[in-house]
């Protein structure tokens, strides 16, 4: 190139472009994984919400809390359904079991949230 000459050769442009393009693909690589996150979290949310509820449920009595018996039921919180189930297990405490609530977002598969709390039971 002589003195005289000014702008860029192809191969500066072609080269500049990859640049851009390569740091593009990184741009969108990290907000695809942001946006996943952010979903992930959520649920994570919503399905601790839900237990919290179950457990409320179960502590207040409005729903059936069967000795060591699993009982299953439907949440819908913000357009999405949740199932649950809340079981009674022993703790080898004397007058004290255990409430777990087991949320998933499926009637079938595995439970993605669990929350465990504890209740004290008269002798009566």
């Amino acid at each position: 190139m002589t003195s005289s000459q000014q702008g860029l050769t192809l191969i500066e442009v072609l080269i500049a472009l990859v640049i851009v393009a390569v740091a593009f693909a990184a741009l969108l690589n990290a907000a695809t994984e942001a946006i996943n996150h952010s979903r992930l979290l959520k649920h994570k949310t919503l399905a601790h919400w839900v237990a919290m509820q179950g457990i409320n449920f179960a502590q207040t009595g409005l729903v059936s809390v069967s000795n060591f018996q699993a009982n299953h039921y439907k949440t819908r919180m913000f357009h999405q359904d949740f199932y649950w189930r809340v079981e009674v297990q022993p703790t080898g405490l004397n007058r004290v079991d255990a409430l777990v609530v087991r949320v998933r977002n499926a009637p079938r598969g595995p439970y993605t949230e669990v929350l465990r709390t504890f209740r004290v039971h008269s002798d009566g």
